[in-house]
């Protein structure tokens, strides 16, 4: 039986691969400061992510999905120095005791769109330049570079998927929670920027069907990006969101960006489509899923 670890695996990325890699029959270990709802399911540990944690669980794993770490570009801005150890130093960590105890181990890592930037008002290639506007996205840059590094020096097999908006069911945070919560208490919600901004939405089980297919089929050191390949305004998914829930309130945008926040992200998804990989959910039938997750 095939031996996954998922880091941060309370999270919302985390616990949705380890149900993927359950489905799959794998033997999951996870590792988290706040215990899964899935935790008879697997072995677990509640620790942070570090080198010596990492050593206590005497396995040697086929693939470590590295979840954990920095999650929101606000945070970064807010505590730079507590959001880099959460990003970067537990990545050192990891790369670390794959190069030390278990050289085989395939380390799959969830990056951002947001090391490309503010630049781009088109699909953005994994080989555009990066121009991290952020320190969120500074971070996952940071980390890319260090297993570019130990791939080339170690030979520590490394898979990095840049993923753009990931959504879904049970998702609390960023711009589709924070929708709902306003179409519930107001008349007339109020959404930061213009509503012009565009985004790349992935359903959760299109990105995690990714992670799959990426740790069965590549080997080496990879970058990809994970998006549905098309783009919609912000005005756009506001107005989906309130068709799902029966809101006929009349909302705005008040044009103040937030700091961070790129005018655009689109993936060109043709290096992912190569492993065999495409997203199967569109976003208006996503949005109906989060939302009747969201009235649940």
């Amino acid at each position: 039986m095939k031996k996954v670890l998922i880091t941060g695996i309370s999270g919302f990325l985390g616990w949705h691969c380890a149900q993927k890699f359950l489905e799959q029959g794998y033997d999951v270990s996870g590792v988290d400061v706040i215990v899964p709802k899935n935790q008879n399911e697997i072995n677990f540990r509640q620790s942070e992510v570090t080198f010596e944690n990492l050593k206590i669980f005497d396995k040697i794993f086929d693939y470590i999905i590295h979840c954990a770490g920095g999650s929101t570009v606000g945070a970064s801005i807010k505590s730079p120095y507590e959001e880099y150890e959460k990003t970067v130093s537990t990545t050192m960590a990891i790369l670390e005791y794959i190069r030390l105890y278990s050289p085989k181990t395939k380390l799959i890592y969830p990056s951002s769109a947001a090391v490309y930037g503010n630049s781009y008002d088109r699909a953005i290639k994994e080989d555009d330049v990066i121009l991290p506007y952020s320190p969120y996205g500074s971070y996952k840059y940071i980390v890319e570079e260090l297993c570019r590094s130990y791939y080339k020096n170690f030979n520590v097999n490394s898979n990095i998927i840049r993923f753009f908006s990931i959504y879904g069911e049970g998702l609390q945070k960023q711009i589709l929670f924070d929708a709902c919560k306003k179409f519930k208490v107001s008349d007339n919600p109020e959404f930061f920027g213009t509503g012009e901004e565009t985004r790349d939405w992935l359903y959760i089980t299109d990105a995690v069907e990714l992670i799959y297919q990426i740790a069965i089929n590549t080997d080496g050191f990879c970058i990809l990006n994970g998006g549905s390949g098309q783009g919609t305004k912000i005005k756009d998914v506001i107005q989906i969101l309130a068709k799902n829930l029966n809101k006929q309130n009349i909302w705005y945008f008040n044009n103040k960006v937030k700091e961070g926040d790129p005018k655009c992200y689109i993936a060109d998804i043709s290096t992912a489509k190569k492993i065999g990989w495409s997203p199967n959910v569109d976003l208006e039938t996503g949005i109906a899923k989060y939302v009747k997750w969201f009235k649940n």
